[in-house]
């Protein structure tokens, strides 16, 4: 009796040292992952928070927190249903909101966008995550929207985010980019900026962004050639939006156009391509032009360089279908025609998920292998496709909140 006695307790012993082993463990892998967290170190927090989802599956703040590690690290859209989880199953996760908000004006889902964003604002005042600048960004994004274009994609390459412009082929326009420690400024070096520039040999103009001597955010900046060896000092150009950092600025002399990438102005979200004319001579500027959809995006999109004198072809960049870290390089023609264009038009639904009216669609040439696109539906799943002319097309679909990809073929004629 008294050794049954003992290997009772005994177990009771191995019991509790098991449960007391799995609770520390439990603690030690929450502590590293809010320190993680915390430290924006998302790629490593999200795979403490994972092992302690799949032991907990039910739990909101772990929904949340690996909601948003996928979100900043990984895969935004596979971070939906994560946050979704945590604001049904609690009201402490107002954040949850604003990510929301983003994942659907990174889809052009403006309007339920600007809905999240509403209710992020609602429980947080205080407005931390500047949800109101999104909304306005998603009103912008709503009337570039309105009269999109058709784009031909020519080439498309993915690389890295920091050395994405040494993809750019300029052999028709000739010169090169390259980054320039000669134009830093004391503040670029403490900022650990280094401004990149085109030039091509025998011009009289360099332009770049920088910090300058004291911005806290970067603006566009010219230097004149006097002689060979010898350059004015930096002119910084009159132009601005706020708060708003202006990028990647490309001069075309011929047609007196300065391009460049900016947060501010009229832009959808993220940095979008913009225009504006310039003489560096009087440096004075008419009117700043957004590109529109789908020159810009609600993503980031950088360093458009025309290469040829009406601008119909160009080089560019954008992460708006890539993974973070990594970038689209594009090249691109603007999709004009002299003959009879052809309008699709049609209308969405999603037999699995009838409340989603998103869709995405590219269109290839089968006759000539060219793309065009993206057309994207409106929130009733309505959506026009422009292709250049009567011809058999591939159209291929991708459908918001999935990985997967639709493709049919079809055969237009010059009617709607």
């Amino acid at each position: 009796m008294l050794k049954e006695r003992y290997i009772q307790f005994g177990f009771l012993v191995l019991i509790f040292s098991i449960q007391n082993v799995f609770s520390q463990s439990v603690v030690q892998i929450e502590k590293r992952a809010m320190e993680s967290f915390k430290n924006n170190q998302f790629a490593v927090a999200k795979v403490d928070f994972q092992q302690l989802l799949a032991r907990y599956p039910e739990s909101p703040s772990y929904n949340f927190y690996y909601g948003v590690c996928l979100f900043q690290a990984e895969d935004k859209n596979k971070a939906k249903r994560y946050l979704e989880f945590s604001i049904n199953q609690s009201a402490t996760f107002c954040d949850a909101h604003f990510y929301l908000g983003k994942i659907y004006h990174l889809a052009y889902q403006f309007d339920e966008a600007i809905a999240s964003y509403e209710k992020y604002k609602s429980c947080n005042p205080s407005d931390p995550l500047h949800a109101t600048t999104e909304i306005e960004y998603c009103k912008n994004g709503k009337s570039l929207l309105a009269s999109p274009k058709s784009l031909q994609l020519l080439s498309r390459q993915i690389s890295a985010e920091s050395n994405f412009f040494q993809k750019y082929d300029l052999e028709a326009i000739g010169g090169k980019i390259y980054a320039d420690i000669t134009l830093q400024t004391k503040l670029d070096k403490k900022k650990a900026h280094v401004p990149i520039c085109y030039f091509k040999r025998g011009e009289t103009y360099k332009f770049y962004s920088s910090f300058g001597p004291d911005h806290e955010q970067q603006k566009i900046y010219f230097i004149q050639r006097i002689s060979q060896d010898v350059w004015s000092k930096p002119t910084e150009i009159p132009l601005s939006s706020g708060t708003a950092s202006l990028l990647y600025p490309y001069f075309d002399p011929q047609n007196k156009c300065l391009f460049f990438s900016s947060d501010g102005f009229n832009s959808m979200g993220g940095y979008d391509l913009f225009k504006v004319s310039f003489d560096p001579e009087t440096n004075s500027l008419g009117e700043v032009q957004n590109l529109d959809f789908p020159f810009s995006s609600a993503a980031d999109d950088y360093f458009y360089i025309p290469l040829n004198a009406d601008g119909s072809q160009a080089w560019m960049c954008s992460n708006r279908n890539s993974t973070i870290g990594n970038v689209e390089v594009l090249q691109i023609q603007s999709a004009s025609y002299s003959g009879n264009l052809v309008a699709v038009n049609g209308v969405f639904n999603d037999l699995v998920a009838p409340k989603n009216k998103r869709i995405q669609i590219t269109v290839k040439d089968l006759s000539d292998g060219k793309s065009y696109g993206p057309f994207t539906s409106d929130s009733t799943g309505n959506y026009q496709v422009i292709l250049p002319g009567s011809g058999s097309y591939l159209f291929q679909a991708k459908i918001d909140g999935t990985e997967d990809r639709k493709s049919t073929r079809l055969n237009s004629s010059h009617a709607n």
